[in-house]
């Protein structure tokens, strides 16, 4: 952030003068009217709002506070969407390593696999993938095969057990103090001739999305709206928001989601227009602090996440919403949803490798990324295979 934003955030107090435009009803219209109720706004913890500007959701999830539970509720909807993609990631990749060259012996892939079913509700795939195992290698992952059936309900013990059983009270009691009983990095190290493979929990997304998720109920005013998806308070969800900015309804046509996307700028851009007319120091605000680009930027992370259902049209939406000249971090005009919805899309496209691509900015910060970021890296060596080559099927 420059040191004229920083200024900026200390706003002073204006004449409040009439707003005219189609989206006068808006948080955006009244920073614009009266720049002094931002720095009211954040004045209790400035530094945990401009966290939350630039999007660094576990920076101002540490400061606690407004901006700390607007940055959890992010989390924990970013994490969740995670805990779809890896669980279908896991399913992929162990049905591709088994397709090519068979489930090594004595494995414990049956039984990571089985968790990622668990965690995607699909029980009939957890019971197949548990029937596929029996002669396990490790004690440890024997005895955790025979107590799972179709949830983590009936898991206990320790070790590898022990780890799972955490997973479960951590999320019944949002702390992930539970976690101390599972190892950091891998979940399950095997040995094989020349190296080790490593398997990862696929329950981490999901325990943390339990973890982060809202305690509280939702802010109120412009604390509740600063840095959303959300235009006006009035709006009742996504649809509201999308009936209040007068947008037309996405089809499954691909083409659908660029009529909206250039409708939405057509009516951001008139609004923007006007902003220095209507007060010069609201416009600087608004301007400097990029507040209508990254309204945006979220509002289209939002209805792409929407239609996940129908990649082609997420697809569309993600890559309208992302800021190309920044394509590769997360800042205040691509928040870490964008990327995790753009590579959820091309996965369900068929497209592994821009899925590892677009997982990419998150996987050097996140340190959670790291065990799908390896497991989906291992799924475009075993697509992309003429024959047996050098992966960890070895």
């Amino acid at each position: 952030m420059t040191a004229g934003m920083l200024l900026l955030w200390g706003c002073t107090e204006v004449d409040p003068q009439p707003i005219a435009g189609p989206l006068d009803g808006g948080w955006p219209a009244a920073l614009l009217a009266r720049p002094a109720s931002l720095s009211e706004a954040i004045a209790a913890d400035r530094e945990g709002w401009i966290r939350l500007h630039r999007n660094d959701l576990h920076g101002a999830l540490e400061r606690g506070g407004e901006p700390g539970q607007r940055a959890a509720a992010a989390l924990s909807q970013v994490e969740q969407d995670l805990a779809l993609l890896s669980a279908a990631v896991w399913e992929r990749t162990f049905s591709t390593w088994d397709s090519r060259s068979g489930i090594p012996a004595g494995s414990a892939m049956p039984v990571i696999a089985a968790l990622a079913a668990i965690e995607a509700e699909a029980p009939d795939r957890a019971r197949s993938w548990l029937a596929r195992g029996g002669d396990y290698s490790d004690p440890a992952v024997a005895d955790l095969a025979a107590q799972l059936s179709v949830s983590l309900d009936d898991v206990e013990g320790s070790g590898l057990a022990g780890c799972i059983a955490a997973h479960r009270l951590a999320r019944a009691q949002q702390d992930l103090a539970p976690l101390s009983a599972c190892p950091e990095g891998p979940l399950i190290t095997e040995q094989t001739t020349g190296h080790s493979r490593t398997l990862y929990s696929p329950l981490i997304f999901g325990t943390l999305a339990a973890v982060h998720a809202p305690r509280e109920a939702p802010l109120e005013g412009l604390a509740g709206l600063l840095f959303s998806s959300r235009w006006a308070a009035g709006d009742d969800g996504l649809a509201g928001t999308l009936t209040a900015l007068g947008l037309t309804a996405l089809t499954d046509d691909p083409q659908s989601a660029r009529d909206l996307v250039r409708q939405l700028d057509a009516h951001l851009d008139a609004f923007s227009s006007g902003t220095s007319a209507v007060s010069t120091e609201g416009a600087a605000v608004l301007d400097e602090l990029q507040l209508v680009a990254g309204y945006r930027a979220r509002l289209l992370t939002d209805l792409a996440r929407r239609h996940r259902d129908t990649p082609q049209v997420a697809l569309a939406l993600g890559q309208l919403a992302l800021d190309v000249e920044h394509s590769r971090a997360v800042s205040t005009l691509n928040p870490p949803g964008l990327f995790v919805t753009l590579a959820t899309a091309s996965f369900q496209s068929g497209r592994s490798r821009a899925a590892l691509e677009y997982l990419a900015p998150l996987a050097s910060s996140w340190p959670e990324i790291v065990g799908l970021d390896e497991t989906l890296s291992d799924l475009v060596v075993l697509e992309g295979l003429e024959r047996l080559g050098d992966s960890k099927e070895n």
